[in-house]
């Protein structure tokens, strides 16, 4: 008896599947951040739920719009961007080992809107000290961490990291051992800060090695579990916003309101590209008060030294 005839096409071209494999194995290699394969393995998911089954022959500008329009039923355009980029890394593994063309995937254009961060009488809500004598453990962590956020700016991923041995209460810094973009980072804590976490560290105790602030036995906080943690203490407190990321926009907005240097900014809150820097500052120059006091023409003029008409 004969072969039965298989109804299958593309012989010899690898499945989207089958690229993907060896675009995370090649991640591996390369030793990218656990967030970021996770970041790539989501984006492939995405895209298997738009279409399962599809070989690198299949993939051209047309799908790339098809798919931008699949994208765009659910999603607003900075999370297109998002997916676009993974697609982007996929595709340019692809080419680089001559399995299809190059595409050409762009960014989706957009109206960049101001995002949601806290007003100063909310984060005067939160910054009020509980009363130790009344207080759990939880409770009060979560109030040193919420004070960390806002005199720091950092990520959550960073803090979550962060070991007791980091912090150099003596001379106020703090080395800051996970990034997103995995350089270590070494910044000033105000001295406001370093009271509080001297105190805090008398409740905690813990050995150097061990992380600065963690779950009730001692344990290294999750993420999800941190967040939960201050969408509960914010919302207790009559504070309706509960995201953590929210904090470090509160900090680089009130850093541009006070005059701090683009360069400076920078180094404080760890971004790797000055565009991000700079996008805070487009965004929040308006709200700056009191502008005449460091205009530098308005700082050297004066009633006396004005121009007088003469002819």
């Amino acid at each position: 008896m004969g072969k039965r005839i298989q109804m299958t096409k593309n012989d010899g071209v690898k499945t989207l599947k089958e690229l993907y494999d060896d675009f995370e194995k090649n991640c591996r290699i390369r030793n990218l951040s656990s967030e970021t394969i996770k970041y790539y393995q989501n984006c492939y998911h995405i895209l298997c739920n738009y279409k399962p089954e599809v070989y690198l022959d299949e993939i051209n500008n047309e799908f790339v719009r098809d798919y931008i329009l699949y994208l765009q039923q659910t999603m607003k355009p900075t999370s297109v961007n998002c997916q676009l980029r993974g697609l982007r890394s996929i595709c340019n593994h692809a080419f680089d080992l001559g399995l299809m063309p190059k595409l050409i995937i762009k960014q989706l254009k957009y109206d960049k809107e101001v995002r949601e961060t806290y007003t100063e009488e909310q984060i005067k809500k939160l910054i009020k000290k509980p009363n130790l004598k009344k207080c759990g453990f939880v409770e009060y962590r979560n109030w040193v961490i919420v004070s960390w956020f806002i005199a720091t700016g950092n990520r959550i991923g960073t803090v979550l990291e962060i070991k007791i041995k980091d912090v150099d209460l003596a001379n106020q810094l703090v080395v800051l051992r996970h990034n997103k973009n995995r350089n270590q980072n070494i910044i000033p804590l105000c001295s406001s800060i370093c009271k509080i976490l001297s105190e805090y560290l008398q409740y905690r105790k813990g050995e150097a090695d061990d992380y600065l602030f963690c779950a009730m036995d001692g344990s290294r906080l999750s993420k999800r579990s941190l967040q939960c943690s201050i969408q509960k203490y914010n919302r207790d407190r009559g504070v309706s916003i509960a995201s953590c990321h929210a904090f470090r926009r509160y900090f680089a907005k009130q850093c541009v309101l006070n005059g701090v240097d683009i360069f400076t900014l920078q180094k404080l809150g760890n971004w790797k590209s000055l565009d991000v820097v700079k996008n805070y500052i487009n965004i929040y120059a308006t709200d700056i008060k009191n502008y005449d006091s460091f205009n530098p023409f308005q700082t050297l003029y004066s009633d006396n030294n004005r121009l007088k008409m003469t002819k």
